[in-house]
């Protein structure tokens, strides 16, 4: 499913990831993003008034030029913060087979 579709404007994304064990995980992909460009992928610890970037082992998940793809493990809300680009970017969110 397409998220984000050919944006080179700024623009935010929320989603839900469930909190059902028989949910799988999400995968997110990009198409565009140029440089050092990124979308970077936030989450809220109080039902969506604020958001925080998401790290694990220090590093912050993002969507890259080299990183065209990342996947959601964890239940939780999410949003993908993506700045101004240089060019229009997709993102797409899909469900991965739970095989």
């Amino acid at each position: 499913m397409i998220v984000i579709d050919g944006k080179a404007v700024a623009i935010t994304y929320d989603f839900v990831v469930g909190y059902s064990n028989n949910k799988p995980p999400i995968t997110l992909s990009q198409e565009g993003l140029a440089g050092t460009e990124t979308v970077d992928l936030q989450i809220s610890n109080d039902g969506g008034a604020s958001y925080k970037d998401v790290s694990e082992l220090g590093v912050q998940a993002q969507l890259t030029v080299d990183n065209t793809a990342l996947t959601v493990l964890a239940p939780g809300r999410y949003r993908l913060n993506k700045g101004v680009t240089a060019g229009a970017v997709t993102v797409s969110l899909s469900t991965m087979s739970s095989s």
